[in-house]
């Protein structure tokens, strides 16, 4: 009998220190981390008084140790401390991999060479409970010219020689048209589903 109590109560003990120890490591800094610590302390020493109170057999218990409405208060603040730590993390996982896309992006228009990004949009499943969070819907992609041009070939023609205009924005498009098909095959996407422009 001495012997299972012994037992229960060195398997709650280690129960409380792990769950401290995890919260420890989830919780963001700030006041929501004192009132996790306050409430893991207090449950801590509670429990570390149940044998004590055993051996007086007194008839204590731990609600009316703590009074119903701080046990209470304290669970709806763990509560409500635990779902903005939820968003937050929700929203820092959403901007790291809208980072790492972009950074992607920018390799694949860097490799494509003549261009530069300037800007993109990535517009993809934001909704966590969704089957295909993460799923790309669509990027539009904003490059210009690099500042330094490579060197064309001269050719001599006979025929009448287009303007400058017309041969820059075919280029352009070219160049556009290579880095759209680039991004999409990357992102394992429809063409349609990615928009360049180049500058």
């Amino acid at each position: 009998m001495a012997l299972a109590a012994l037992r229960d109560f060195v398997r709650n003990v280690l129960v409380i220190v792990v769950m401290a120890t995890f919260l420890q490591l989830i919780l963001p800094q700030g006041s929501m981390r004192r009132y996790a610590h306050l409430a893991v302390a207090l449950v801590l020493v509670l429990t570390m008084l149940q044998p004590l109170l055993a051996l007086t057999r007194a008839s204590w218990d731990v609600g009316e140790l703590l009074g119903q409405a701080q046990a209470q208060t304290a669970w709806a603040q763990l509560q409500a401390g635990s779902e903005l730590f939820r968003q937050q993390n929700e929203a820092n996982l959403l901007a790291t991999y809208r980072r790492m896309l972009e950074t992607q992006i920018s390799d694949i228009v860097a490799l494509v060479g003549d261009v530069e990004l300037i800007d993109c949009n990535i517009a993809f499943v934001e909704d966590r409970e969704a089957a295909d969070f993460g799923r790309i819907l669509r990027i539009e992609v904003v490059c210009r010219e690099s500042l330094v041009a490579p060197v064309e070939e001269v050719q001599i023609e006979l025929e009448p020689s287009r303007s400058l205009d017309e041969t820059q924005i075919e280029a352009m498009t070219r160049t556009g048209r290579r880095v759209q098909q680039a991004i999409a095959k990357y992102f394992l996407l429809t063409e349609d589903q990615v928009s360049v422009i180049v500058k």
